[in-house]
């Protein structure tokens, strides 16, 4: 299903996919999980036995998903932003 939530994404949303979906509170992969279960505690969907929210548990980073596929091939890794290196009190700018 997880899949299947990311193509849609991508296709209706495109750059954007990630921006919208933060908009909407979906952060990670379990938030899909808890509006899943959600529609299915109010009978919107339905569910088997071997379903449940841990489905949803460590799917794909966000980033990767969303933002990675719209990057240029030479930005295609993503890498954490470089920590400043502090500067020291008397330093003025």
């Amino acid at each position: 299903m997880l899949v299947g939530i990311r193509e849609y994404a991508l296709e209706q949303f495109g750059p954007m996919a990630k921006t919208v979906l933060e908009e909407w509170g979906v952060r990670c992969c379990e938030d899909f999980g808890e509006i899943v279960f959600n529609m299915i505690e109010v009978g919107w969907l339905a569910k088997t036995s071997k379903d449940s929210r841990a489905d949803f548990e460590n799917g794909y980073d966000f980033d990767e998903a969303f933002r990675k596929p719209f990057l240029p091939r030479s930005k295609q890794t993503i890498q954490a932003p470089e920590a400043k290196p502090a500067q020291s009190p008397e330093a003025k700018p």
